[in-house]
């Protein structure tokens, strides 16, 4: 009979050993991407960032400076819970909620304060550090691109019909209409002096063209007919 009991005890002992033991060895759950309504940013607890960010197939815009990487995600044309827009610090491996509850946000850009993105006809701007994300420009049209160069923003937008136009926005005045075009045109770099866009006319494909900042004649550059991967994907220097 005691061996019997001891026997009965001791299983009951590994037992409560092992399932002790598989508690503590499953990984917790999260929601690292989880929006928030608050209007300031908040941490996201992320162990391995950069297969968090991997996993992630609707990021649809990444840049970086020198301390972040920032990205946003878009999951629905008519935005949703998880549409925003994201600062993943190199130093710490953590992610910040910038701004949540967004509407497919797009074309990311950059100063050294401030972070810009489009959603459909609207401008919005939001300090690095987080906090609010006002509305800084209503478009006349869907935005299809966003440059910035110092001061000096520039955007592109189309209408219902294809046709496209260029602005400047000084950040302190309403924006300026540098140019009209029966294309739709898409803003992709500014070196100060000039504008740089791709534009289709339907006939030749995408074609990478050049105005002046202050407008005037367009210049073409280069057909990119056959490199589609390279639009929206361009970059500028002084030369």
């Amino acid at each position: 009979m005691v061996t019997r009991f001891a026997i009965l005890f001791f299983s009951f002992l590994l037992l409560l050993i092992a399932s002790a033991c598989g508690s503590a060895s499953s990984p917790a759950t999260s929601t690292p991407f989880a929006a928030t309504s608050a209007p300031t940013s908040r941490a996201i607890v992320a162990p391995d960032v950069p297969a968090l960010v991997l996993q992630q197939s609707d990021i649809n815009n990444l840049i970086s400076d020198e301390a972040n990487l920032f990205f946003s995600i878009c999951k629905s044309p008519r935005g949703g819970s998880t549409d925003a827009v994201y600062k993943l610090t190199k130093d710490s491996r953590q992610v910040f909620a910038l701004a949540t509850e967004q509407n497919c946000p797009d074309k990311l850009a950059q100063d050294a304060l401030n972070l810009y993105w489009a959603s459909n006809r609207q401008l919005f701007q939001i300090s690095k550090q987080g906090g609010s994300a006002p509305t800084v420009v209503n478009a006349e049209s869907p935005v299809t691109g966003l440059a910035l160069y110092q001061s000096e923003i520039y955007f592109s937008a189309c209408d219902s019909s294809g046709a496209g136009a260029l602005f400047q926005w000084m950040k302190t005045a309403a924006p300026k209409i540098i140019a009209r075009d029966a294309r739709c045109m898409q803003i992709a770099a500014s070196d100060g002096a000039n504008i740089f866009f791709i534009a289709n006319d339907r006939v030749n494909g995408d074609e990478l063209w050049r105005i002046a900042k202050n407008g005037g004649a367009v210049e073409k550059i280069a057909s990119l007919a056959r490199y589609p991967v390279v639009v929206g994907k361009i970059l500028a220097d002084a030369t």
